[in-house]
């Protein structure tokens, strides 16, 4: 019997795709937004991504937690935040990188709350390529919100 339980196991960590994982019901969505290429690099562009993207979890976790009794009836579970990256192990690893930026986030309150308050006022502070404003009224539940 355990040795039928761990080879299903097994099979479960490491041979169900995360393709048929999502197909199953098991998967969340997803949403990437894409700045300009060279802003990537610029250490304050990339902090203020990251505190949109946690400011739109943020929303997530306020609007379920809102629903959470309608959700029920379609089997809907509490948002996730998932980071994905490519390195882990250097001194400018991503996981190192999310770290810092989740101490600076926390730790500089006037840049965050300013920073926080111009994406719930839709001011266009994160360009696309085109020069459109990538979290444009995606704070719309929040906006009554002040930071």
């Amino acid at each position: 019997m355990m040795a039928t339980r761990e080879a299903y196991a097994k099979c479960i960590l490491f041979d169900y795709s995360y393709k048929f994982f999502y197909e199953d019901g098991y998967g969340k969505e997803s949403i990437i937004l894409n700045l300009k290429d060279e802003e990537y690099t610029q250490e304050d562009i990339a902090d203020q991504y990251l505190t949109a993207c946690l400011l739109s979890f943020y929303q997530q976790q306020y609007l379920w937690d809102a629903n959470c009794e309608k959700l029920a009836d379609f089997n809907i579970e509490k948002p996730l935040w998932v980071f994905v990256g490519n390195t882990v192990s250097s001194e400018d690893s991503d996981v190192l990188n999310v770290l810092r930026f989740l101490a600076s986030f926390l730790n500089d309150e006037v840049k965050t709350k300013l920073w926080m308050k111009d994406l719930l006022a839709n001011t266009p502070r994160l360009l696309d390529a085109n020069g459109r404003n990538i979290f444009h009224d995606r704070f719309t539940p929040l906006m009554g919100f002040s930071a």
